[in-house]
């Protein structure tokens, strides 16, 4: 589980800026941002969904994002956070 985005949601934070690098495009056109960081921890990684997002940033730059963050059930039926991406900056 992501602990410091649960620790987000327990204190009633369900939206927070974020930044993160854009390190490449996928097959299916998603965007893989690295060294996510949140206001009070990081993460490794999160995936953007294109149809989210009227412009993707340049691979390599470093972006700003507000997200929400939503609670999930995996496949294996276990519970973690993600991100729900609404806009990314432009660098």
């Amino acid at each position: 589980m992501r602990e410091h985005l649960q620790a987000l949601a327990a204190a009633g934070i369900n939206k927070a800026r974020f930044s993160a690098k854009a390190a490449s495009i996928s097959q299916r056109g998603f965007l893989l941002l690295e060294g996510v960081r949140s206001p009070i921890g990081d993460n490794e990684y999160c995936w953007v969904d294109p149809a989210t997002c009227r412009v993707l940033p340049p691979i390599g730059k470093i972006t700003d994002f507000v997200a929400e963050i939503r609670p999930y059930t995996r496949d294996d039926g276990s519970s973690d956070f993600t991100l729900a991406i609404r806009h990314l900056e432009a660098p």
